[in-house]
C-alpha cells in the first residue's frame, strides 16, 4: 500500500520542486487501522498525514441532510464535498485527508469529543451508524528529517487530497 500512495505522491510531486526525495523517504506508513487503541500501540512519531475511509458502505447521508446536521450540532464540521460522495477505491471510499503536527491528539479530536469551535470530524457526534465502517491510515512523518516541514506536509496532504477525492472537509491551508 505505501508503495502505491507513495508512487502516486513522487509522480505529482515532480512539479512541487521544493519537496525532496528525502522528505518522502522520512514517510512512514504505519498501517490503518480501526481505532485510535489500536494506533497508539505503535504510535511512534507527532507528526504526520492521515487519511479517514469509509469501508462497505455508502456515507449515509445527502449534502442537505449533512448540513441539517451541521446546523444542529454546536460543533464545527468539515464541508460536504457532494462531487467526491460518489468517488469509490476497490470497497472503500476516502473520508478525510489531513495532517498534524501533535498527530495523536489531532486523531482525539476527531474520534471523542473536542472543543466545539475545533474544525474537527467529531465522529462521536453524528457517526454512530458508520462508526464500524470506518478506518484510518496513518502516514507518519520524521520531522527531524526535514527542513520547512509544515509546507512540505501541506503539499503532500493537498496531492492527497486531490487524487483520494475525499467526501469531508477541504484543500488547502486550513
Amino acid at each position: 500500500m505505501k508503495e502505491k500512495i507513495l508512487t502516486g505522491i513522487e509522480r505529482e510531486i515532480s512539479i512541487l520542486e521544493d519537496i525532496q526525495k528525502d522528505f518522502l523517504d522520512s514517510i512512514k506508513d504505519k498501517g490503518t487501522f480501526d481505532s485510535l487503541e489500536k494506533y497508539k500501540a505503535v504510535h511512534e512519531s507527532d507528526c504526520g498525514i492521515y487519511i479517514f475511509y469509509l469501508s462497505n458502505t455508502d456515507f449515509p447521508y445527502s449534502e442537505k441532510e449533512y448540513n441539517e446536521i451541521k446546523k444542529s450540532k454546536s460543533v464545527f464540521l468539515p464541508r460536504f464535498n457532494n462531487q467526491n460522495l460518489n468517488i469509490k477505491m476497490e470497497s472503500k471510499k476516502c473520508l478525510y485527508v489531513g495532517s498534524s503536527r501533535k498527530l495523536l491528539s489531532r486523531l482525539a479530536e476527531h474520534f471523542t469529543e473536542s472543543h466545539p469551535k475545533t474544525y474537527a470530524l467529531h465522529l462521536s457526534e453524528w457517526a454512530k451508524q458508520i462508526e464500524q465502517n470506518i478506518t484510518f491510515q496513518i502516514l507518519e512523518i520524521n520531522k527531524n528529517d526535514a527542513s520547512d516541514i509544515n509546507n512540505k506536509m501541506q503539499k503532500c496532504e493537498d496531492i492527497l487530497w486531490d487524487s483520494l477525492k475525499p467526501i469531508l472537509g477541504k484543500q488547502g491551508k486550513k
